[in-house]
């Protein structure tokens, strides 16, 4: 379970992060 709650995490952070630039 962790695993997979580390790769959700680390794949939202990643979206936000362009979603910041990308704005």
């Amino acid at each position: 379970a962790d695993a997979v709650v580390s790769v959700v995490a680390d794949a939202v952070f990643e979206l936000g992060r362009r979603r910041t630039l990308k704005n």
